[in-house]
């Protein structure tokens, strides 16, 4: 008769967890406290999966003491608690899932995986090798997450959605762009045309793109600039506000040229560009060339902001032209027509 694996799941972790590995051939026993460090070893006698949370703390003595396990997972914030070179050593997975709906994926990945080993047979480091890859692909989808969230954008556009040959953008140009190599050598790159010919389309996918190969954008609009120089002047700080901005790999200004400019947003515009210079890639979305800046802003602003946008530039201008693709869509629509 075969052995039964053990998994034992400590500080409540959820009960779905149970029925999972249960239905995976499991025998699960389940605590309703921390494990203490004086009856580790006796509890983890026999345990092949371990799950814990944020107050059970697992030192490499523990690990090396549990012959049997081949997996332990984290369902809190961080992984502090768990000895990782020890368990790196030992040739033990760690996962990790700190959200309560990540926690559910990452119990259905064990059970899954577990599962199928068992109906396959697999050796044990056939287990560990898909432990791994799974954890892998998680924490890359997790990042990516992150990374989205963190740039801020506008409505979600990428490079699926977009019609190379409706934007008036030359297609090497547009191919170059996608590569992200300026990005890369740090350089700036400037798309200005005429109101809804696709610049900030462009502009979003180029920055989703970027997040999808690893890299982190900052999106701004140039009234996001103004407030943000607003709230850190008082206390003089904006030095240390734009640094956190330039962080990012690439940040964009969207919609230069729409509205009037305020004194801090042509001053925020200006300050970004001259600490960005030769350290990060700047791109900006404008109704005007960079030469008409100065109908926007004070002179010596703009001149000064402009005169470090080409320098290092992949695209120093990239300009749009034709007629709306919004409202080429919005006509297109049955029962609307134009009002010459």
């Amino acid at each position: 008769m075969a052995v039964r694996k053990k998994a034992l799941l400590v500080e409540n972790i959820h009960p779905s967890a149970i029925a999972l590995l249960t239905q995976a051939g499991f025998d699960v026993e389940t605590m309703k406290t921390a494990l203490k460090a004086d009856e580790m070893a006796s509890r983890l006698a026999g345990v092949h999966l371990l799950g814990i949370r944020s107050k059970t703390q697992v030192s490499r003595e523990a690990l090396a003491s549990a012959k049997d396990l081949i997996g332990l997972g984290c369902f809190c914030i961080g992984t502090n608690q768990v000895d990782l070179d020890g368990a790196n050593g030992l040739g033990i997975p760690v996962f990790n899932a700190p959200f309560s709906n990540t926690r559910s994926v990452a119990e259905l990945i064990i059970a899954e995986v577990v599962a199928t080993a068992k109906a396959q047979r697999w050796e044990p480091v056939e287990v560990l090798r898909a432990l791994f890859t799974e954890e892998s692909a998680g924490r890359e989808r997790s990042a990516l997450a992150t990374r989205r969230a963190a740039a801020g954008f506008p409505t979600g556009k990428t490079f699926e959605a977009w019609s190379p040959a409706a934007s008036s953008i030359p297609a090497p140009t547009q191919q170059a762009l996608r590569t992200l190599e300026w990005v890369h050598r740090r350089e700036n790159l400037v798309v200005c045309g005429p109101s809804g010919t696709g610049k900030t389309f462009l502009l979003e996918a180029l920055g989703q793109h970027a997040v999808e190969q690893g890299l982190r954008v900052a999106w701004f609009t140039l009234e996001d600039l103004g407030v943000l120089l607003c709230r850190h002047r008082a206390d003089d700080t904006v030095t240390k506000a734009i640094a956190r901005v330039l962080r990012a790999d690439l940040v964009v200004v969207d919609d230069i040229g729409l509205l009037a400019v305020s004194q801090d947003a042509a001053e925020g515009l200006y300050r970004l560009v001259d600490a960005a210079y030769e350290k990060r890639s700047v791109a900006i979305s404008s109704n005007l060339h960079p030469a008409a800046f100065d109908e926007l802003m004070p002179k010596t602003l703009a001149t000064a902001t402009v005169d470090r946008l080409p320098a290092h530039a992949h695209a120093q201008v990239g300009q749009t032209s034709g007629d709306s693709i919004r409202l080429t869509r919005a006509l297109a629509v049955k029962g609307v027509t134009a009002m010459n």
